[in-house]
């Protein structure tokens, strides 16, 4: 029979654990304890059998306490039930004698119900339920076969056992059984497979998931280079189909050995081969340079398909197929229209610019019409200047694609880079400009902007009034000049609120073009805006960036408007905050000095602290400008320490997670210069709740600083905390260069240290400091013996430099 005082214990604890009573008295505690001793009282006496578990907990079902005790005693007497009895969804499955679940999760899948359920059940299950499982891998109904690997592959590394049954699933007729087994197999993560001939095969499945989890798998299990060398081997095939699929699957691979086996099949007698050859050749990650001897050749095989598909692959090659451009302009004048087109976007993106290859794609250009003519359009937009000779063309491939808005939208930019008369473009843009079609509005627009004739600047003010395409009319008038900068900041004062944002939006890509003179209507605008708008939305997000933008273009001289800005701190999303804080970057240290006071009530604002992190970055990058300025950051940094006080716990949390360690990085940051800053770094490690993240950071801004007050304190952090922590103190008492006694004494003691990283940390430290003393060592020597390997290679490092030291001192000595 179970002991009574263990039982009280027992039942005590799951009481408080679903009291969920954190301040409950041990009177109260002793109450609750007694009423779930009552509800056990009529099982007590026989509570050393199951039978008197279960009844317990069929008498009150709903009730957790009665089956998590129960669960307990399983542990106690080493039944693997134990879990899943805690689980909820492992239970469903148990039957209410919690039998074993594996039995009722396969009859559910086999009878085609509850497959997430079991999925997610199979994961808590583990182990145990991959016999049940693999057997249905062999079952009539797809989907079966399908949930099956996938619950095999939710159990993951523990269900190794599982393998050989999925690997057999590679060979299922059915495509998503095939994919299932194969991210189980992935998901348990194999380490070595004595047979990789499945995977080998996968690399061969129609099934693209397939083909690359395969190719993923080898690599992670280093079987790549034996699995090359077995298709290798095939490429010698009678079977034109089999070496085509080959050849696809050394592609996968991408080992040195498949390169240079595609190379060799690009002169394969089969056209299907080189074709495939030629796509596999434009995919290659490495051993780039080797690729364009073979594509060369290939765009000039006699197959139609193969050319086209050697063009493509050069195109994806972009610059590094600049020696094939001979070839490139030859196939511009194949018969085969999708050869030329491929081939004048490959040259397109070559980077290769000479005339010739200008006067080929406007040759091409000439003749195209709507189906390939983007094609070429796309390789002439390469070039930042078109000559004039582009012009007759341009304008006969507009007329000749009519109404086609797609293709014009691409088209009509180009226009504006023409090195021509402005009269001789000017007329057909604004008559563009007028279109009803938004997308032909706002290709002419850009490429007004780009002639930059004032001339345009009516008609564009005019497009700013209508509804569509009146943010790229507005951004061509900031690019024509001083007209068009006129024109924008006289549009502010318009009353459609449409117009001027339009305006504002045009004058944040004019720079510092606009000048200061604009700023006090930009200030007037975003605090009307903030004022209307406390919360954002879409509309007016987008509103209040155009307007900080338009702040920060214009530079320094806008500084005044940051207190406009500060309210968009108290965003519930960061982007608002992220503008802000990226204008503060950008106007610099010193234009920001004055204004440090009214960003310190920020950070103290818990209303603002969604922005706080983005604004605590600026400050820290605006402290790396300057030393001055960073060394300002203490003061915020002890604000928000006593703000902390009265703030919500969950914002508590997310100042330390975040803001902290940035202001923390920014001290850091500082050197020898912020050794003032001690203090309040100190006050950090002893703060309630401070992680081991933040105590980190703090560590290493000690270090950084290399202040002597801070040495007593990285030695206790060297023996207290997390591992990362003891090992960033070691760092930190390197970097102070401090090798007194006590100091070393203590990087000795911690070589012992039960954690790896310190030791390696540790040992780092002491060849960078190279203390004197044979009791140093010798203990680099211990540390030589070290289980862990990387210990042992810095011992050796450590101790090679601190006998080099020894013997160039005794040297000096003598």
């Amino acid at each position: 029979m179970v002991n009574s005082d263990r039982l009280d214990h027992k039942l005590t604890g799951r009481v408080v654990c679903f009291l969920q009573l954190p301040c409950l008295s041990l009177s109260r505690v002793g109450i609750a304890t007694r009423q779930v001793r009552l509800f056990f009282g009529k099982f007590e006496g026989h509570m050393s059998d199951e039978a008197a578990f279960l009844a317990a907990i069929a008498s009150a079902p709903e009730d957790d306490t009665a089956r998590l005790v129960f669960a307990d005693w399983l542990q106690e007497n080493g039944d693997p039930r134990a879990p899943w009895v805690r689980n909820r969804l492992v239970r469903s499955f148990m039957g209410p004698r919690c039998e074993d679940p594996v039995p009722a999760m396969v009859a559910a899948l086999t009878s085609g119900k509850r497959f997430v359920d079991a999925r997610r059940a199979a994961r808590a299950i583990g182990a145990h339920a991959v016999a049940g499982l693999s057997q249905l891998l062999t079952r009539e109904t797809p989907k079966v076969r399908e949930w099956a690997a996938k619950c095999l592959g939710a159990i993951g590394p523990t269900g190794r056992e599982a393998l050989p049954a999925l690997l057999a699933a590679l060979k299922d007729t059915e495509r998503s059984v095939r994919r299932a087994a194969i991210t189980a197999i992935r998901d348990i993560q194999p380490r070595e497979l004595a047979d990789t001939t499945a995977l080998q095969n996968a690399l061969r499945d129609e099934d693209w998931t397939v083909r690359s989890r395969a190719e993923q798998l080898l690599g992670k299990l280093g079987a790549k280079s034996v699995a090359a060398e077995q298709f290798i081997g095939n490429l010698d095939d009678d079977d034109p189909a089999i070496r085509r699929d080959v050849v696809g699957s050394l592609g996968l691979l991408g080992t040195e050995e498949s390169v240079t086996a595609i190379c060799r099949a690009a002169s394969d007698r089969d056209p299907n081969v080189r074709e495939a050859a030629a796509r596999q050749l434009g995919q290659v990650k490495q051993q780039r340079n080797e690729v364009i001897g073979p594509l060369r050749k290939l765009c000039r095989d006699r197959a139609t398909q193969v050319r086209r598909t050697a063009a493509f692959s050069l195109a994806e090659l972009r610059t590094e197929a600049a020696p094939a451009v001979p070839e490139l302009l030859a196939n511009l004048k194949h018969a085969d229209e999708e050869v030329r087109w491929r081939s004048a976007r490959a040259l397109g993106l070559s980077g290769v610019q000479t005339d010739e290859v200008f006067l080929a794609l406007l040759e091409l250009l000439a003749e195209s019409g709507q189906d390939y003519g983007n094609w070429v359009i796309e390789a002439l937009d390469s070039w930042p200047r078109l000559t004039g000779s582009a012009l007759p063309v341009l304008l006969a491939y507009l007329e000749r694609i009519g109404g086609s808005v797609y293709h014009q939208r691409y088209a009509m930019p180009l226009l504006g880079r023409i090195d021509a008369p402005a009269g001789a473009v000017l007329p057909t843009l604004l008559a563009a400009l007028r279109s009803n079609e938004e997308w032909i509005t706002r290709a002419a627009s850009d490429a007004l902007g780009q002639l930059g004739d004032e001339a345009a600047v009516p008609e564009l003010v005019a497009a700013v009034h209508r509804e569509s395409g009146r943010s790229n009319a507005a951004e061509a008038l900031a690019r024509i000049g001083r007209s068009g900068l006129a024109a924008l900041i006289e549009l502010l004062a318009d009353e459609s609120a449409e117009v001027v944002a339009a305006a504002v939006h045009g004058l944040s890509h004019a720079g510092s073009k606009t000048g200061a003179s604009v700023v006090p209507r930009l200030r007037e605008l975003l605090r009307q805006l903030t004022a209307e708008h406390p919360q954002l939305n879409q509309q007016s997000y987008w509103r209040a960036k155009s307007l900080v933008e338009a702040l920060q273009a214009i530079g320094p001289s806008a500084t005044e408007a940051i207190p406009d800005m500060l309210p968009l701190f108290r965003e519930r999303t960061y982007f608002a905050p992220r503008l802000v804080a990226g204008a503060l970057r950008s106007f610099g240290w010193e234009a920001v000095l004055p204004y440090l006071p009214r960003l310190m009530e920020v950070m103290r604002d818990p209303t603002c602290s969604r922005g706080h992190s983005e604004l605590a970055f600026a400050l820290r990058m605006l402290g790396w400008q300057k030393p001055a300025f960073a060394e300002a950051l203490r003061e915020p940094l002890r604000g928000a320490m006593l703000a902390l006080v009265d703030w919500p716990e969950n914002q508590k949390q997310q100042y330390r997670a975040v803001v902290y360690p940035i202001l923390v990085g920014a001290l850091g940051s500082l050197g020898p210069v912020g050794t003032d800053a001690v203090p309040d770094l100190l006050s950090l490690i002893a703060l309630p709740g401070a992680d081991a993240k933040l105590l980190g950071d703090v560590v290493t801004a000690l270090g950084q600083i290399q202040s002597p007050a801070a040495v007593p304190e990285l030695r206790r952090m060297l023996v207290e905390g997390e591992e990362a922590v003891r090992a960033k103190a070691a760092e930190s008492l390197a970097l102070l260069g401090e090798v007194s006694e006590p100091v070393v004494a203590s990087l000795m003691e911690a070589l012992t240290d039960r954690g790896p990283r310190v030791r390696k940390a540790t040992a780092d430290a002491l060849g960078q400091l190279c203390p004197e003393g044979a009791a140093v060592r010798d203990a680099l020597k211990r540390a030589m013996e070290d289980a862990d390997k990387g210990v042992r290679d810095r011992a050796g490092v450590a101790l090679r430099k601190v006998e080099k030291r020894r013997s160039v001192g005794n040297k000096t000595a003598k």
